[in-house]
């Protein structure tokens, strides 16, 4: 996603692979940008960072706005909506899916199932609360599509997709807005950029989407801009 961010707002950036096959998050080179050896990282003028929605507010403040098209950084109520829902989207939507995803590094095998349970009822109740907070098609305001929009289309990707055994969103009948509001990025040219740079089937990629065909070693984990 951070990649879809960066095209929207037009930035110049180098995409530099990470091999997980091989495990090259855990290389002393990539923990020294992110100690988690997890992806992704951002390096922005020689400084490293990580966490999702640190480098998304990061990118956000870089250009004062929430949004390619807006609002503004100094607007404070749509401010404080993305914020927000930024930090919802990263402490409970973000982090809950990744326990579904590598759900056997937090638990005993025996009880894979009956957690991944828990975790799907979870799940709909998010977006439950999701969906009633669109505000004109989007996230917590009406402003247009902001960071916190392009997080939750692709959260909401990957709850499609992974794990490939049990993906946890099946049918999306019940979340209108929410498939609407993918639908509205996917039509989006720098998401559709992104998209395909990323070797993603393009068409609907976050309202009904289809799996990469890439190998392991084929993950974007780094993004470098130069200015």
């Amino acid at each position: 996603m951070v990649r879809l961010v960066l095209e929207e707002f037009g930035r110049d950036f180098q995409t530099v692979r990470v091999d997980r096959a091989k495990g090259t998050q855990h290389a002393p080179d990539y923990l020294a940008l992110n100690p988690q050896g997890l992806i992704p990282v951002l390096e922005d003028g020689g400084t490293p960072i990580f966490e999702t929605g640190a480098i998304l507010w990061h990118l956000a403040m870089r250009h004062d706005m929430l949004g390619a098209e807006g609002p503004r950084l100094d607007e404070e109520e749509p401010r404080a909506a993305v914020l927000k829902w930024l930090f919802f989207l990263s402490n409970t939507l973000h982090a809950e899916l990744r326990i579904g995803f590598y759900t056997d590094a937090y638990i005993d095998g025996a009880h894979v199932e009956p957690l991944r349970h828990g975790l799907r009822r979870r799940l709909g109740q998010h977006l439950d609360l999701l969906e009633d907070q669109l505000v004109d098609g989007w996230l917590g305001q009406g402003c247009g599509p902001t960071i916190a929009d392009i997080y939750l289309a692709v959260l909401l990707r990957w709850a499609q997709l992974y794990p490939a055994e049990a993906p946890p969103l099946g049918r999306t009948d019940r979340w209108g807005g929410l498939v609407e509001l993918c639908r509205r990025l996917e039509s989006r040219p720098a998401i559709r950029r992104g998209l395909a740079a990323g070797a993603i089937p393009v068409d609907q990629a976050f309202s009904a989407p289809q799996r990469p065909d890439l190998p392991s070693s084929e993950v974007t984990g780094r993004a470098t801009s130069p200015h």
